[in-house]
C-alpha cells in the first residue's frame, strides 16, 4: 500500500478548500453523543493533520498515526507551526493493521475514507481488531468509508482539477476504474506542476485502490472483532445511508 508519497507535498494544496473545522464539529457532535466523557483519542491516517489540528484545539489529546512517513512529517510540520505546538498531539509512522503501543483510548476516529484504503477482508479485518485491542469496553471506533449503493448507483466521474497558490499551479487529472468483482475502485491521478515564476514543469502520478463498502458486511465484521453497532449516517447528516450517498459514518462501541 504506497500512496501519498511525492503527491503528499501537494494534498494540502489540492484539498485547501475542505472545510475540516465543519467535519471535525460533526465527528464530535457523534462522539459527544454516545460518549460524552471521551477525551484521549487515537486517529487512524491522520494524514497532514488537518483533522488533527481541529481536535486538539477543541481540547482533545490525540495521537495520530499514518503509513505514510511524508505525511506525518507534513502533521508534524503543521502542528509546530500553529501558534506555539499543541503537546496535546503525537503523531507516529505506523500500519493501522499492525499499530499496537499497549494504550487504551476513550475513541478511535478514522477519517477521509482511510478505511476504504483497506482493500481486503483481511486488512479490514486486522485494522478493525487495531481499533478494539486500542478500546476498553465501551469506547467509540468512528469512521467514514465509500458506502458501496452510492458508488454503484452514481459510478465515478474523471474530473480536472487545478488548484494555485503563491507561485505554484497544479492541474490533478483523475481517471476512475470501476473493479465491480472486488468491491474497488482504482483511481489514478496525473499531477502537472508548474512553477509560476520559473516555468518549470514536474508530472507525477499515483495510483489509489478504494474499497466500497456495504452495510451488512460492516455489521458482520463489527460483531467479528468485538464491537456492537450503535448508528451509521449518510456522512455530515444524521440520515441512514442509502444509493444516494457515496459517503458513510458508521459509529462502533467496543463491548
Amino acid at each position: 500500500m504506497k500512496v501519498f508519497s511525492e503527491y503528499a507535498e501537494y494534498y494540502d494544496l489540492f484539498y485547501k478548500d475542505k472545510n475540516y473545522k465543519a467535519e471535525t464539529s460533526y465527528v464530535l457532535s457523534i462522539i459527544q453523543r454516545f460518549a460524552p466523557g471521551a477525551k484521549h483519542l487515537l486517529e487512524f491516517g491522520c494524514g497532514t493533520g488537518n483533522y488533527s489540528r481541529c481536535l486538539v484545539d477543541q481540547g482533545y489529546d490525540l495521537i495520530g498515526i499514518d503509513l505514510s512517513p511524508a505525511m506525518v512529517r507534513q502533521a508534524e510540520s503543521r502542528l509546530k507551526t500553529s501558534g506555539g505546538g499543541h503537546p496535546a498531539v503525537v503523531f507516529y509512522t505506523g500500519d493501522i493493521r499492525t499499530y499496537r503501543d499497549g494504550q487504551k483510548y476513550d475513541a478511535i476516529l478514522s477519517l477521509f475514507h482511510v478505511i476504504s484504503y483497506q482493500t481486503t477482508n483481511e486488512d479490514l479485518e486486522a485494522t478493525f481488531r487495531t481499533a478494539r485491542n486500542h478500546l476498553e469496553v465501551g469506547g467509540l471506533f468512528v469512521f467514514d468509508c465509500w458506502y458501496g449503493p452510492g458508488v454503484l448507483s452514481d459510478p465515478p466521474k474523471n474530473p480536472i482539477k487545478t488548484v494555485a497558490d503563491t507561485n505554484l499551479k497544479a492541474t490533478r487529472r483523475t481517471t476512475s476504474i470501476l473493479m465491480p468483482n472486488r468491491n474497488l475502485v482504482r483511481v489514478h491521478f496525473d499531477v502537472l506542476l508548474e512553477d509560476t515564476d520559473s516555468g518549470f514543469i514536474t508530472e507525477l502520478s499515483e495510483d489509489h485502490d478504494m474499497r466500497y463498502l456495504f452495510t451488512p458486511e460492516i455489521l458482520e465484521l463489527a460483531a467479528l472483532t468485538g464491537f456492537e453497532t450503535c448508528a451509521a449516517y449518510r456522512w455530515l447528516t444524521e440520515q441512514d445511508p442509502d444509493s444516494d450517498t457515496w459517503y458513510a459514518c458508521f459509529v462502533l462501541r467496543a463491548n
